[in-house]
């Protein structure tokens, strides 16, 4: 029997562990009211919803947002909450000038409080999610603008209020960054950076008494994967492409890959967002925040399991599972394509 207990000793240490963590986890800060939060990205998804869960926790918070109608939705939502303190702001995480007119607002607000106790930088956008050869430079540059650069000028601006609060700074990336998939190179590669920066600046404000947390999500629901937008993107890469390119890969691999990209994406999504918002909640609330989440069934089970595996047998898996999926390979690899076709009636017409 003894021999049978120190056999699973590791499993119970690791369920002690998890069961001290939970606990952890639940015991909340004093003052809420007195510890302000900024989070950006609060027109919808994770941000608004946390945003709203924070306000009724009574925690001061200032929802930056992208649009009007995104700010006047969040602050109508606040004004049925008793007692809430929830301030509707404009920002463009993209422009530097938006960027300093909200740091002027919190600074001015936040002279009450002493500082900023908080931001959450859930600001983002997944644009152009297609194959490589078919983006440019500029497709890259728009996501990493706001995944990366956006992130970067908000921290950098209210850096200082987080400073005198030693308060938190939560940085939402992706658990794609630690696996990085096919058909949505600027997404992951914008998340992937983002996630390195803040592995940076964690290291660099722990001497001020700083906490650094990253959010990495799996699939969930929300407007950016919205299907059908990322559908009529991808189909708009594909008409502005060139016609060479579009000649190697075929129509018919095109329109596989961007109906394959759905298929996975509602295999793998999660259709509710309480677990990404209970992170949110718990990294700005909680004694003892982790500094790093990992959320969604799909995280644990699938994403962070294959980033753990060596790159050959990633590779390997993820080869046979796109031959599971189905679909013809590109156009120039078919032995009697099209493309082949008229390559040979173009070679006989000059021999000719």
């Amino acid at each position: 029997m003894i021999d049978l207990l120190f056999y699973f000793l590791p499993f119970w240490l690791y369920l002690l562990f998890w069961l001290t963590r939970l606990y952890w986890e639940r015991v909340r800060l004093d003052n809420l009211h007195e510890r302000p939060v900024l989070i950006t990205g609060c027109d919808y998804g994770f941000a608004y919803d946390a945003a709203i869960e924070l306000a009724k926790l009574q925690v001061p918070v200032f929802a930056a947002c992208y649009t009007q109608d995104g700010m006047r939705k969040i602050q109508a939502e606040a004004e049925k909450i008793h007692g809430a303190r929830l301030m509707a702001l404009p920002l463009d995480v993209t422009d530097d000038e938006s960027v300093e007119r909200m740091g002027q607002i919190v600074d001015k607000e936040c002279k009450r409080y002493g500082g900023l106790w908080a931001v959450i930088n859930s600001a983002g956008v997944a644009l152009n999610l297609f194959i490589d050869e078919f983006l440019t430079c500029e497709d890259y540059y728009k996501t990493m603008d706001t995944n990366l650069y956006g992130l970067k000028r908000v921290v950098n601006r209210v850096a200082k209020l987080i400073k005198q609060k030693k308060g938190r700074v939560v940085n939402v990336t992706s658990i794609l960054a630690r696996c990085p998939v096919a058909g949505i190179g600027p997404y992951v590669i914008s998340k992937h950076a983002a996630g390195a920066y803040t592995d940076v600046i964690r290291k660099e404000l722990a001497m001020f008494g700083v906490k650094v947390i990253t959010i990495e999500p799996g699939f969930f629901r929300t407007n950016m994967s919205d299907l059908d937008r990322i559908a009529k993107e991808n189909w708009g890469v594909w008409d502005r492409t060139k016609s060479e390119i579009k000649d190697e890969y075929g129509y018919d691999f095109v329109k596989t890959a961007i109906d394959n990209q759905a298929l996975m994406m509602k295999m793998v999504k999660s259709e509710t967002t309480t677990r990404v918002v209970h992170a949110y909640v718990k990294s700005v609330t909680s004694v003892y925040a982790r500094r790093r989440y990992k959320v969604g069934f799909d995280t644990w089970f699938l994403w962070h399991p294959m980033s753990l595996l060596p790159t050959n047998l990633q590779d390997i898996i993820f080869y046979y599972m796109s031959l599971a999926i189905g679909g013809p390979p590109p156009a120039s690899l078919l032995p009697h394509c099209s493309h082949c076709k008229l390559k040979e009636n173009t070679d006989q017409e000059n021999i000719i």
